[in-house]
């Protein structure tokens, strides 16, 4: 995997809205699920220093942090979080699955699980 076990990491994580019905046409350059627009939450970047964690050598490294839904957030609101990092001099994001603010559960199948996150 390519990751140093004794360093520690530097991440980025940004909250992104869906924006349901409106037209997606001012964000053409937005990353999509099922035709809505994601768009960042101003404000909502927060970062965080983590070095792997691990069960043994040979099994994948996790990070963990929390995340803070402030100022930007309203209950209900469909999000995701994105994370990034640079290593090796490349950078690297993913993102979580979409989720509803406040109902502590993931959205479900028939909602939004083809979340195939088109490119921007």
């Amino acid at each position: 995997s390519g990751v140093d076990r004794a360093r520690e990491y530097d991440f980025s994580m940004s909250g992104y809205r869906l924006q349901h019905g409106q037209s997606t046409r001012p964000y053409t350059s937005a990353r999509k699920v099922s035709g809505e627009a994601l768009l960042p939450v101003a404000s909502s970047r927060q970062r965080f220093r983590g070095a792997c964690k691990s069960d043994s050598a040979g099994s994948p490294c996790s990070f963990e942090s929390t995340f803070t839904f402030g100022k930007g957030f309203s209950l209900g609101d469909q999000v995701v979080i994105r994370l990034s990092w640079t290593s090796g001099g490349i950078a690297h994001e993913m993102y979580s699955p979409l989720f509803e603010v406040g109902s502590g559960r993931r959205l479900s199948a028939q909602s939004s699980d083809s979340v195939g996150l088109a490119p921007a």
